[in-house]
C-alpha cells in the first residue's frame, strides 16, 4: 500500500500519530504532490496542531495557488487561532 494511502486509512481509524508519520514520509517522497500537503494538514488538524496544519496548506498553496478549497481551509484554520 502506499505511503499516502497507508496514512489515509490510520487517519479515518482515529490513529493520529502513525498517520502523521506516514504522511511525513510521503511528504519526504514527493514533496511536490499538493495532496500529500493537504493530508497531512488534515491530520494536523484532527491532532491539534493547528500551526503546523497552517504550514502544510501554505504549501500546498504554493505549488498550486489556484485550488481555492485549500485557501478557504488555510484562512478557517488561522480563524480558530484567532
Amino acid at each position: 500500500m502506499p505511503v499516502k494511502a497507508k496514512g489515509m486509512v490510520l487517519h479515518k481509524l482515529g490513529r493520529l500519530a502513525e498517520a502523521l508519520a506516514a504522511l511525513d514520509c510521503a511528504v519526504e517522497i514527493a514533496p511536490e504532490e499538493v495532496t500529500v500537503w493537504r493530508t497531512r494538514a488534515a491530520i494536523r488538524k484532527d491532532a491539534g496542531m493547528l500551526v503546523e496544519a497552517i504550514n502544510d496548506l501554505e504549501q500546498a498553496i504554493r505549488l498550486q495557488p489556484s485550488f481555492k478549497f485549500t485557501l478557504l481551509e488555510r484562512d478557517r484554520l488561522k480563524a480558530l487561532l484567532g
